[in-house]
């Protein structure tokens, strides 16, 4: 079930931006990659935002989402992580790699100022944005919480992760995002550090924080080996 979750929202994540255009293979990736012409004076919007936490069915049966409570571990999750590590992790990698002149564009200029909900889609307005601005691309990592336990006795504790989808695309005239816009797409998973006593909802909030710095290295990493490979 877990399984089948994370799936569907990759897809919703990924063809739900623009219908069902169909995104482009790692191969077809390296392609236009190649064809894109980087250097100091091309132009990358760089933003992240969040999604509203995956939690596994299971996780609220184990005893500290008892003791948690189910509206303090939803209060917990509800505020954005720091996400503004993963904004400039990102901005340095795209300068170096790519290379490009990358820049941050915020949060709030496409409301994305808290997770976003669901299946809605924002990569749409961070297009447009981008495109009135003069970008020549944009990259943007959808960060997502995932709360699983392999556990079903109620007895058991979860496990914490953090799940980073980057796109790259290519902005045109049109101010479209789809398949025919992508020039890269990676998805990356880490687990969180859970401190030895879990027993609070700001814990939890801690251990997902301290959690993103890991997940950066992780996105740096699978661009820079993207890219050069």
């Amino acid at each position: 079930m877990l399984l089948y979750r994370h799936v569907t929202l990759l897809v919703t994540m990924i063809l739900g931006i623009n219908g069902c255009a169909m995104y482009p293979n790692q191969e077809e990736q390296k392609v236009r990659i190649s064809r894109e012409d980087f250097s100091n004076s091309y132009r990358v919007a760089i933003t992240s935002y969040q999604r509203e936490a995956d939690i596994d069915t299971l996780v609220m049966k184990t005893t500290i989402w008892t003791l948690l409570r189910e509206g303090s571990v939803n209060e917990a999750l509800s505020r954005i992580t720091k996400l503004e590590k993963i904004d400039s992790t990102m901005q340095a990698a795209a300068s170096e790699f790519l290379p490009s002149n990358a820049e941050i564009l915020g949060r709030s200029e496409y409301g994305a100022t808290s997770p976003i909900m669901g299946s809605d889609i924002v990569a749409d307005d961070a297009m447009r944005i981008a495109l009135a601005k003069g970008y020549d691309a944009l990259l943007f990592v959808a960060v997502q919480p995932i709360l699983t336990t392999g556990g079903t006795t109620g007895l058991e504790s979860f496990t914490i992760q953090l799940q980073g989808l980057t796109q790259l695309h290519k902005v045109l005239p049109s101010g479209k995002i789809g398949g025919n816009t992508a020039i890269l797409t990676t998805q990356d998973l880490v687990g969180c550090e859970q401190p030895s006593e879990l027993s609070t909802a700001g814990q939890l909030r801690l251990a997902i924080d301290n959690c993103v710095n890991n997940l950066a290295i992780k996105l740096k990493q699978s661009f820079r080996s993207r890219i050069e490979n």
